[in-house]
């Protein structure tokens, strides 16, 4: 059992009992052997003689109790008999506020309350024996509380949750990936790690929950992201005759990559909306990201391949001279065009010269 500093717990004053208690009132709890001094937090009205209701109670030092747990409350001075109590939560999470709403909705019927607490644990799910520890109590209620509740089980690590906990998550992630497409409309997928971020799942549930989506086909998965299944980039008018200037100012230097900069020059458009079309071209496979800044048309990129090809069929050894003459280009074009083709595989770089790479 874990120490615990305050409980949620619903008691009952006696019938007869002269005494009322309020809020911050000094009690003596006696629990088991253990007589333990506490204050009482209210969630309304003081409790007259014959009422009942859920509590705070918060102790003066840590004490040791469990869920389900029986005690009685004593007067501080004099010490008088003045009710009972079961104990419904044993270690409450989170600031008094939400301590005490928690205790609002929580019942005494303890295979009620279980429910309550698997469905609280939206987006952290826990295994059986994680209840077991917590709850402590036996596998057989547990088991019967999962069949008269019908929660499902996961294979592998087994979760505990209801198709209604599921369908929320659901939503959730689904919602997060919508609010991505609309404000990123041009992007292809969400990053998985900042979906993760936003929904605050835990490891397991998050892949399971996007795992459900996958195979509803709600959602696909893009490279390290997500998107939603029947998401499609839209180009506006707008921005349709803009990635045709892009592109056929980049197709006017043939073989040379073009800068960031010089787009923007000849667009006469905004750096981030020119670098947002560039990434929308190179998803339709039209442009290249060379190197950081410089961009290629994707069609005059694969021209280069074939001469390579065609080059390497006849010769081993490839030097920048001659990869000049192939392009009709400066050795300051070449040498970054050079280098993206080595980290494609295209070539390998063998000192100052190439060799045929295992992708040509």
């Amino acid at each position: 059992l874990k120490p615990t500093l305050q409980i949620i717990a619903n008691i009952s004053m006696i019938p007869k009992t002269k005494w009322i208690i309020k809020s911050k009132q000094r009690v003596r709890i006696h629990v088991g052997t253990q007589e333990l001094l506490a204050r009482v937090v209210l969630l309304k009205s003081p409790l007259k003689a014959g009422e009942s209701g859920n509590i705070l109670i918060q102790f003066e030092a840590l004490a040791v109790v469990a869920m389900d747990d029986r005690f009685v409350i004593r007067s501080y001075s004099p010490m008088d008999t003045i009710g009972g109590g079961i104990v419904l939560d044993a270690n409450p999470k989170g600031t008094v506020k939400s301590q005490k709403l928690w205790a609002k909705e929580l019942v005494v019927k303890p295979d009620e309350r279980y429910l309550q607490f698997i469905n609280r644990e939206l987006n952290d799910p826990h295994t059986l024996n994680e209840w077991f520890k917590f709850y402590h109590i036996s596998n057989q209620t547990l088991k019967s509380v999962i069949i008269k509740n019908k929660l499902r089980i996961t294979k592998g690590k087994p979760f505990i949750y209801s198709d209604d906990n599921l369908d929320k998550c659901k939503s959730i992630i689904i919602n997060y990936i919508e609010d991505f497409h609309k404000d990123q409309p041009y992007q292809k997928f969400m990053k998985g790690e900042e979906l993760k971020g936003k929904s605050n799942f835990k490891n397991n549930w998050f892949d399971f929950v996007l795992s459900e989506l996958i195979t509803k086909r709600e959602v696909k998965q893009i490279q390290v992201g997500y998107a939603l299944a029947n998401y499609g980039l839209e180009l506006s008018d707008k921005d349709q005759k803009n990635t045709d200037i892009i592109i056929k100012i980049i197709d006017c230097f043939n073989y040379e990559p073009v800068t960031i900069n010089l787009l923007v020059e000849e667009s006469k458009l905004p750096s981030k909306k020119v670098l947002e079309l560039l990434h929308v071209l190179k998803g339709l496979e039209k442009v290249t990201n060379i190197a950081e800044g410089l961009w290629s048309s994707r069609l005059k990129i694969d021209e280069i391949s074939g001469k390579l090809k065609q080059y390497f069929a006849k010769s081993d050894k490839l030097s920048v001279v001659k990869f000049k003459d192939l392009t009709n280009l400066t050795r300051k074009s070449v040498i970054p065009l050079l280098e993206y083709f080595d980290r494609q595989k295209i070539t390998i770089r063998d000192g100052n010269e190439r060799l045929k790479g295992e992708a040509l």
